[in-house]
């Protein structure tokens, strides 16, 4: 569905909201579980005098026992921590780890994972862990588990909580990345009670904005950044008719004469109706004088909601803006871009 914008002032209040809408978008600062509720089940079992290790990934989960709106990023962001709900342990279990670790649907990701963390059996409750790693919008949240046994009984990991028609959690055994991948055996009405901690990466150096990164315009430096006060200063070039209807596509040419990153944003304006239909943008780190291509994206809503425009005797077109922030974090004064549709 297109995100849409009643327009109610000028072109430059709507993309403030549009900054202001995708901002709080990014700040969301959890994945997985909202970790609210207390374990009663659990995961990764066996019954012997030995250890068994699993991986563990959420695939369905209802939206009350979410940390946000969906169980993968919407942006490119660092987890730097990460939580897991236990509950007591069984008799017959001697020890639990965990570590997290990212997949791309059912897929590892080399390397995106933490070390392994032991579990304190004698203490149920959340356990919190550091990290730093960083996740795109379309990984999936996942749980390396070992378990070992006593052979007394049922050893296992005690951190799932268990309800009818709450979610799905996939389990492979062996874990995934150690064997041919397998389709997972399934957990039904079980939530993983895993959440990790999400922060933006402005500059996408690997290092979270809020609590790792002491420059967040820098990829650089993670220490403070360096002092400038003159912000940088911005050209634009683009054809002022594009036929953004065919291939819900904008294209415009920036530079900067910093060091830094680049960014567009927009709408679709549709002014018979007064309103704004926003579009997808981009950003790019780029050198100083160096010229490169930014596309903002338009959904098939908007693209909708223009041709309608257009067959009732309008004139839809894009509004957007292009932008630079240098590497100390100076704002440059933004271009107004406008691009109509080819004449005829």
């Amino acid at each position: 569905m297109g995100r849409r914008l009643e327009k109610c002032a000028t072109a430059a209040v709507s993309l403030f909201a549009i900054l202001l809408l995708w901002a709080l978008s990014a700040q969301a600062d959890g994945l997985g579980s909202r970790l609210a509720v207390t374990p009663n089940a659990g995961v990764c079992s066996t019954p012997a005098r030995a250890e068994v290790f699993c991986t563990e990934s959420q695939l369905l989960l209802t939206q009350r026992l979410r940390a946000s709106e969906y169980l993968f990023p919407r942006s490119r962001g660092v987890i730097t921590g990460w939580r897991v709900a236990s509950g007591a342990a069984s008799p017959a279990t001697e020890s639990v780890r965990v570590r997290l670790r990212l997949l791309r649907g059912q897929d590892p990701i080399p390397g995106a994972a933490t070390v392994f963390r032991q579990l304190p059996l004698g203490e149920p409750g959340v356990h919190q862990f550091a990290a730093r790693l960083p996740i795109e919008w379309n990984n999936r949240l996942a749980l390396d588990v070992a378990v070992r046994g006593n052979g007394s009984g049922q050893a296992i990991a005690s951190i799932a909580y268990s309800a009818p028609g709450i979610g799905e959690v996939g389990e492979w055994i062996p874990p995934l990345g150690n064997a041919p991948r397998l389709q997972p055996y399934r957990l039904a009405d079980t939530d993983l009670l895993v959440k990790a901690l999400v922060e933006q990466d402005l500059d996408g150096d690997g290092y979270g904005d809020a609590s790792q990164d002491g420059c967040r315009y820098d990829p650089r430096r993670q220490g403070p950044c360096l002092k400038n006060s003159r912000p940088p200063q911005v050209e634009v070039r683009y054809a002022k008719r594009q036929n953004f209807l065919g291939n819900g596509i904008v294209r415009v040419k920036a530079r900067s004469d910093e060091l830094g990153s680049l960014w567009m944003v927009g709408s679709v304006e549709t002014p018979s109706i007064q309103t704004a239909w926003i579009g997808i943008g981009s950003e790019a780190w780029v050198k100083p004088g160096k010229w490169t291509n930014l596309t903002l994206y338009l959904e098939p809503d908007a693209r909708k909601a223009a041709r309608k425009e257009l067959r009732d005797g309008g004139y839809p077109y894009i509004s957007a803006e292009v932008g630079a922030t240098d590497t100390s974090g100076n704002d440059a004064k933004r271009q107004r871009v406008v691009i109509r549709l080819p004449a005829g």
